[in-house]
This record gives C-alpha cells, structure tokens and sequence, in this order.
C-alpha cells in the first residue's frame, strides 16, 4: 500500500509532542476488501519510489510458480480533488456540531470539541479520499484550503475528526484487532521543524489513533509499507495485533519501540517518558520547555542505553530490560541530563510501552451483532450516542417539551473546562450552556430507549450525571425550576434529578 512520507501523529515541536503523535491520528469505519494474504508482497513507498497502476490478477516472480498477492497502489493513493459537494458537507458539519481533535488540557491529553471554526473564511475543500476507502465505505477525508484535515465517518458517527497531519498521502481500510469494525489506516507527514512519517491507524469504535511505526525521516531509515487488500506490511512483513500492540512477524528485537511510560497508558501519561524509535530517542522530563535529552540507543544484552550530549556535558540513562515491553530504570549507572530533574529518575522505576486501552473498557460496545434489536436499532438512529469516552462518566441530559414528557441526550464528561468561549472539553455540568447544548442538536430518546444505550457502557449510576436542561425551544418550563415563593430550589432540583435517575436506573 503506502508510500514514502513522513505521518499522521503530531511531532509539533518535534520533542515535545511525542505523546500528540500517539494520539492523535485519524479515523473512519467501513467494510474491507478481502484478498488472500500471504507472502512478501510488493511494496511501495521507498524515497522517490513511482505509484504505478495495479496489474489484474496475483504478480508472480520469473521462473516461480507461487502466486503472491497483489498488492494496491494506485488505490490506496490520495489524490486530492476540488469538492463543492464536499465544502457543503464540511462548512454544515463544522456550523453544527464544530470538530473533535486531540489537546493538552492541564498536562493531559483530552478529546476536545472546537465548536467556532471560522466558515466564512473558508474558500475551497478538497476531498483527499483514497479510491479504496471511497469504494469500500462512506468515509471520507477532506482537507480545508487552510491545510486542516478532516476524517468524516459518514453513517458510522457523522462528525469530523482532525488527523494533525501535514500531508496525507495513502489511506485503506484495515480490521487490525479483528472485533468485526474496520478501521482506517493512514501514511502521512507530520512535523513541525523536524520531518516525520508515520504510518497508524484510526480505531473507528474507540475513536482513537494508534502508532504502528513513525521514523524520523533526518536520522532514521524509510521503511515501505504494504496492502494487500487484507494485511498491512512493513518491509514486506506482516503487521500483527497481539497483546494491545503491533508487532511485525518475525521481529525478535528485545526493546519494541514506542513510547515508554510509567503507567504503560496513552491516556496517562506522566513524567518523565522516553520515546524510543529506530536507533534515536528522546527523554521527555519537563513539558513546559522546548529542549530535552535525545540521543542514540544502544543495547547491552539485557541493557539499553541512552545516551548523548547536553552541552559539553555526556549523559546516559541506562535501563535494564526487565520484559518484552518493560525496562527498568539503573539510577547507579546513569548520568541525567539536567541535574534538577533528579528527583523524577529513582532507581528501579520502571516505564512500560504505552498501550491504548481497549475500545470496550472505555468506549462501550459498538458491536452490532452482540447487541440487543432495540439497541441495534439506536445505534442506527443515534449513532452519536454509542462509542462515547466514558473514562470521566457520562452526562445524560434531560429536557421537557410539556408536562410528563421527558427527552434524553447523552454526552461525554471529561471533568475538564477549557476558558474561553470557542473551545469546549467535553462536558462538565456546571460548564455548559444552555446554548452549548442546542447547538449539539440532540436527538431525543424515551427513558427506556436511554436505559438500552446506557447498558452498552461500563459504568455505573454513580459515574452518570444527570444534567436538566430548559430547551429554549419549549415553552414548558418544569417545576424544578419554577419557584412559587421561598422554596428551595436545591431541593427542587435534587427531587427532580433523583426522579428521573430512577426512569434510568
């Protein structure tokens, strides 16, 4: 499939935005083409490599009988289209429900909800779309004229998704866990200053990017990378899921490369961290400044070391590997870069390769077939309420159109605001407008159809806010906020919240 460039993940400031990288990707859902795998298959995207166009039928070596698979090229390749069709699509999207990118917000990553896009300023949308992705699903991938990129996940969500690339280049669809949802794998440039390619993919359920290989592209070698219309290869070997990560077939190196953390989580990840590709590495010790340790990898049997230069001063961090995905911090051997870091470095700390959690453990289901008729039938009406982040809880929200009807939305609670008018972080009750909330457009459900959408989440009552809200489209206004004179209005609104739990729970 792919071809040479540089990715997906945001390096923004190339050292200091690692963890964007392994974040923030893109996405997308569809059916995937299905050829048979097997070995070795032609690869393209080598520097300056040429796309040519795919010949029909298996390609065969002179003088060998063993068909191979045929691997796509020119249908993976995004070439980019001036779209009316699309700028109409896009600039509604954008008006209505704004787009989902990823951000530091108090020294984590959170998703965030960017709902006051300028529009106006918008002149053309170019549709970059791969002829593969365009013919096997309703997913699409558009670029605005001001460089953004835009992953929109048709029937599957509805909503738009910023990829932080520079520059997409290729784009197929891929069942990489095998969980039944295909999902949308990407090759592009990302970078700001320092170039890098990477290759990742788009978890359509759990609506999270993951890693599969990022070099970068000024001191580490290029890697081809390959489709088949089943299996994604680097170097002519296949890319495996085990162990909620990706590994290639046949690779015994003793230190996988990745991002090391001490909670082996990309949803925490707290400091300090070492990002490790190729042969280089950076040692992530301080968010707030720009600088910090790389340097070369070696190894040593069980160790692995770190090493560079910080002025005229060499510095090594030496590690030793503890397991395939675990080292182990030798606080005796190694020299820190910076001695007021020292505090963060004690000995025998271990870091632990990054792993996403599972698009179940925090996403809920999204398994058509294992839900019930009544849910399967929501998630075709409501797409919008099922594969929400529910690691902070949900927040249900709660309206009336007359007496003794009640309506129901579902939104994410990241527990965290962000000031300023034009940014939302998705949603605290007590940071929310009224006018927030309309603009989501939230379809209504009945309390038994929201009690089937809860059920495909794991949570409990006790992590689900109730959150009323006056629709300023209803004339109704409910008792908890009518006060008829020195009531208390706490309590009011306490009695109503308890009320409609029990319609949930």
């Amino acid at each position: 499939m792919f071809k040479r460039s540089k990715t997906v993940f945001v390096f923004a400031l190339a050292l200091l935005l690692v963890p964007a990288l392994l974040t923030s990707l893109a996405l997308s859902s569809c059916s995937r083409g299905r050829r048979p795998s097997g070995t070795d298959p032609q690869n393209t995207g080598n520097h300056g490599s040429q796309e040519t166009a795919p010949t029909e039928g298996p390609d065969t070596n002179p003088g060998d009988d063993t068909a191979k698979p045929k691997t796509l090229k020119a249908e993976v390749k995004c070439d980019e289209k001036e779209s009316e069709d699309a700028k109409n699509t896009v600039l509604g999207i954008l008006k209505a429900r704004g787009y989902r990118s990823v951000a530091t917000v108090n020294g984590a990553y959170a998703h965030v909800v960017y709902t006051n896009y300028k529009t106006d300023s918008v002149k053309s949308v170019r549709d970059c779309t791969s002829p593969y992705v365009a013919a096997n699903s309703d997913i699409r991938l558009y670029r605005l004229d001001g460089g953004l990129h835009l992953l929109y996940l048709g029937s599957a969500d509805g909503g738009l998704y910023d990829l932080g690339f520079t520059l997409v280049r290729e784009m197929c669809l891929w069942d990489y866990d095998s969980n039944g949802i295909t999902d949308v794998v990407f090759l592009g440039d990302a970078g700001s200053g320092l170039p890098y390619e990477v290759l990742g993919v788009f978890d359509v359920a759990a609506k999270e990017s993951l890693n599969i290989k990022t070099v970068m592209t000024l001191t580490d070698p290029a890697f081809k990378a390959g489709f088949d219309g089943e299996n994604v290869f680097i170097d002519g070997k296949r890319v495996l899921w085990n162990n909620n990560r990706f590994e290639i077939e046949g690779d015994d190196n003793p230190l996988p490369r990745g991002l090391y953390t001490a909670s082996g989580d990309l949803n925490n990840i707290g400091l300090p961290y070492v990002t490790i590709f190729a042969n280089r590495f950076t040692v992530v010790e301080n968010v707030a400044v720009s600088y910090q340790p790389a340097g070369d990898v070696e190894t040593n049997g069980d160790e692995v070391i770190l090493k560079g230069t910080d002025g005229n001063a060499d510095f090594r961090y030496v590690f030793k590997i503890t397991s395939r995905y675990t080292i182990s911090f030798d606080a005796e051997k190694s020299v820190i870069a910076v001695g007021e870091n020292a505090s963060l470095w004690s000995d025998g700390l271990a870091l632990t390769l990054a792993s996403p959690v599972r698009a179940r453990d925090i996403f809920g289901s999204v398994d058509v077939d294992n839900m019930t008729p009544d849910q399967a039938e929501l998630i075709k009406r409501c797409p919008e309420y099922f594969g929400l982040n529910a690691s902070n809880g949900l927040i249900v929200v709660v309206w009336q159109m007359a007496p003794g009807s009640y309506s129901f939305g579902l939104i994410e609670d990241s527990g965290i605001l962000l000031p300023g008018d034009d940014v939302t972080v998705a949603y605290s009750g007590a940071g929310i407008s009224s006018l927030d909330l309309l603009r989501m457009r939230l379809k209504g459900v009945n309390a038994a159809e929201m009690r089937a959408i809860l059920e495909t989440y794991p949570v409990s009552a006790d992590n689900v806010i109730i959150l009323p809200w006056q629709n300023p489209l209803s004339s109704y206004i409910p008792e908890c906020w009518v006060n008829s004179g020195g009531e208390d209005m706490n309590a009011k609104m306490e009695a109503y919240i308890s009320t409609v739990r029990s319609m949930l729970f």
